[in-house]
Parts: C-alpha cells; structure tokens; sequence
C-alpha cells in the first residue's frame, strides 16, 4: 500500500506541549508511510496554535485546520468532513500510538478488507484491557456480529472472552461509514461509544486484532477527569436519551440485557450524586426525576424480577425502585460501599 489510504484524524484543545510531542512524535515515526495527519485545531490559545502551526510546516502530510471552540465531537466531525482516504482513524492529542500502527493495520485492510478493525489500548498507568486472544477474528455473519455488539456494550452473557472499549481510538473505519454517522455533539460523555454502535450497525465485516496500537495516558486535565466533579445525571442525560433510543432498535434476545445496562447508570448516579457526596436522594427530587425517565421506566416496567436471569443485587434493587425506597437504597450502597462490596451493584 504505497498510496495514501488513511487518515489520522486529531482534535486539540490546549493540550500541554511534552503530551503533544509524545503522540505526534508515535504518528511522525511510523514504519510505513501511505497515511495522513489531520489536525483540528479546536480554539486553542496563541501558544498551542504556534506548535500546531509549525508541525504542519514540517511535515507535508500534516494537514492543519483552525475553528472556533466547539468541543471534540464537533472537532472530529470537521475531521471527519476533510478526509478524503478510504480508512479513517482518531487519537486524542495527549495519548501516543504504536509506531508499528500504519503498518500492521495496511496489512490487515489488504488481507481482509474490513468495515472497522478494532485494536487494543492500554491505559497508563494501570494495565491493559484483555480485548483480544493471540489472533486476529474476523466476524461477518449476523451472529457474529451480535455479538461484537454485545461485548461492545459489555452486556452479559456474551460468548467472547473480552470486552471492545467504547472509544474511537485503536480503530479504524471505513471513511464512508463514519461519514453517515458522526459523533452527537450535543452528548458530552460517551459519545464515543453511540459513535461507534452507530456505525457497528452499517457494517459488515468486523475485525478484532490482537495488536496493542494506542495508549491511554490518564491526565487530570484531561475533559473525563475534569467531568468526574460535574453532577453525574445532568452530564450523561443526553446520552441516556440515545442508549435509549438505540436499544429500543434491537432484537429481543440482548433487551434483557439492556435494560439491565439501562438500570446501572442510575446507580451510578446514586453513587457519584449521593453516596459520594452525602445527600440522601428524597422524593420529587433530581433523583426522582432520574427514575421517572423514559430508559429507566423502561426497565421497571420490563424487567421481570423472578424470571429474568438477573444477580440477586439487581433483584433487590429493581424491588426497591418499584416500591419509591430511595433512601433505602443509598443506604445499602453506603453501608456496601463501607464493607468493600460496592462492585455488587
């Protein structure tokens, strides 16, 4: 593959500099060349700007774009607008990809003319997610591809041994499937993960590798560290909408286990708005209005608490829902936290 057949796609936002020259040095040292950079400059300050600037100057298959502050959805999307290669990939301007990336992937497309590959990541500084056994898989029947979706949204049971983490990087896609798609830009977390199950839904061929292409680096600037202070419902309200309006779009046989999914974003906000802070949730309040959406009403209404196969704490949580015993369940999920069985729930 000696033409240009992919496109890294980059958003930046004020990103420190010795982070910017970790990932940009991992894309500027690849073993193989047939790719391109493209930068969105997503409002950055003069400083940032100059390094972007001067990175474009250096190298002739960096492309850099500038554009008012919209958030990294907004900036992909633009990314996504300037591409013009038949593969597309993402990476977040303080992580770093394998130098080996380009190279291994042209070997995979070439072999197996996939829809979407999916890689591994690791996280720094904990350790890596299991994704993959010691060899690519390739699925293409509908069955299979089931049951990528399942492990993609680590819904349970699935056959795979591992889980595909919801996010952009570590993949490639076929450039034309994630033009019809795009990230919601109105979803500011998680939007990676309805990015991807949109675009799980228009493809035919799915690529699981073993290859280890990006790394995660967990900064405190970082916009999912500095999401962890904000109110945990109001942040994720938009993407409980979507979850939902996708699950109701899927076969009977995974719903059980949607709505079980379904159910857990409440308890975390229990945990992160309550728990954590000390407030017992009471009626008619934000944690009544959390139950009273759609998604979860859903579940409720759905989920048969002696037949369906459910662990016994989500039996007894569904009962304390029906039943309006809010305070009740903040003091389970206290007492459990305090005892060191919190990752019941």
């Amino acid at each position: 593959m000696s033409d240009i057949w992919l496109s890294i796609v980059v958003p930046v936002f004020n990103t420190p500099k010795d982070d910017m020259d970790r990932l940009f040095s991992s894309l500027t040292n690849q073993t193989m060349q047939g790719y391109k950079v493209i930068i969105i400059n997503d409002g950055s300050d003069e400083k940032c700007g100059k390094y972007l600037e001067n990175l474009e100057k250096q190298y002739d298959y960096i492309e850099l774009y500038t554009i008012s502050n919209s958030g990294v959805s907004n900036a992909r999307n633009y990314g996504i607008e300037k591409v013009n290669t038949p593969y597309i990939a993402f990476a977040d301007a303080d992580d770093e990809y394998s130098i080996t990336f380009v190279e291994e992937a042209a070997e995979y497309v070439k072999k197996y003319k996939p829809d979407i590959i999916y890689g591994v990541m690791k996280l720094q500084p904990e350790r890596p997610w299991n994704q993959s056994r010691s060899y690519p898989e390739l699925f293409e029947s509908e069955d299979g591809l089931l049951e990528i979706k399942k492990s993609l949204l680590a819904i349970k049971p699935r056959e795979l041994e591992y889980q595909i983490p919801g996010t952009p990087c570590a993949r490639l896609y076929r450039t034309d499937i994630a033009s019809q798609n795009r990230f919601r830009s109105e979803i500011k977390f998680y939007e990676d993960q309805i990015f991807n199950r949109e675009c799980l839904k228009q493809a035919k061929k799915v690529l699981v590798v073993p290859n280890c292409w990006y790394t995660y680096y967990q900064n405190d600037y970082s916009a999912m560290h500095l999401s962890r202070r904000e109110n945990f419902y109001r942040k994720t309200r938009t993407y409980w909408d979507a979850f939902f309006e996708l699950n109701q779009q899927e076969p009977k046989d995974i719903l059980v286990c949607l709505r079980i999914e379904q159910l857990s974003f409440l308890h975390k906000v229990l945990d992160n708005d309550y728990v954590q802070k000390k407030i017992i949730p009471r009626r008619k309040g934000e944690f009544d209005e959390a139950v009273s959406h759609p998604m979860i009403q859903d579940s409720l209404q759905n989920l048969k608490v002696f037949s369906d196969p459910m662990k016994i704490m989500d039996r007894i949580n569904i009962l304390l829902l029906k039943n309006h015993m809010y305070k009740t369940m903040y003091l389970k999920k206290r007492i459990l936290n305090w005892i060191g069985f919190e990752k019941m729930y």
